[in-house]
């Protein structure tokens, strides 16, 4: 079942988000997908930024990066994650901004429009876990208003796949 999935998936995948297949990776879990972004980029970054309470696969690989601060945006009181993530973006400190589509505890979008210009105005690194989305709510991979560095979502949620599979 694995195998037949993967083959529909990452064909599926390239399609709709206008992507190149040999972009989209499949790994064994969103940890792994952290894990292996947060390796990549090990020794070129000096911040990173996560949401309070964010889902810990999205977090802990980003604990180990050595001489990188880990800065938790605190829950804002209006449930608006965008503007307080801006606010702790800089321009000059090498960041990866490390975030959900939305916050798996409340279900609170992020303007990732807003996001990605910012990263791109900054030149700073845009990470997202899509798993609390991808395949429940429209998200433009690619296109002229978002530029998303990494993507990874698990397939066991809303794609309805397999454990075993996060593209």
């Amino acid at each position: 079942i694995r195998r037949q999935f993967l083959e529909l998936v990452i064909p599926a995948i390239g399609n709709s988000q206008n992507t190149d297949i040999s972009a989209v990776a499949i790994t064994p879990s969103t940890s792994f997908a952290v894990t292996a972004a947060a390796k990549n980029l090990a020794g070129k970054v000096k911040k990173v930024i996560v949401l309070q309470d964010q889902m810990s696969s999205n977090v802990l690989p980003w604990q180990t990066l050595p001489g990188a601060e880990i800065e938790a945006i605190a829950r804002p009181c209006d449930g608006d994650w965008t503007p307080k993530i801006l606010q702790a973006m800089r321009p000059g400190i090498s960041t990866v901004v490390a975030i959900p589509h939305c916050h798996w505890c409340d279900g609170a979008a992020i303007d990732l429009h807003q996001i990605s210009k910012a990263c791109s105005d900054y030149d700073q690194i845009l990470f997202v876990d899509a798993t609390q989305s991808l395949g429940a709510t429209p998200l433009e991979i690619h296109g002229p208003l978002l530029r998303l560095d990494f993507l990874c979502a698990s397939t066991h949620k809303w794609l309805f796949g397999p454990y075993g599979a996060s593209p």
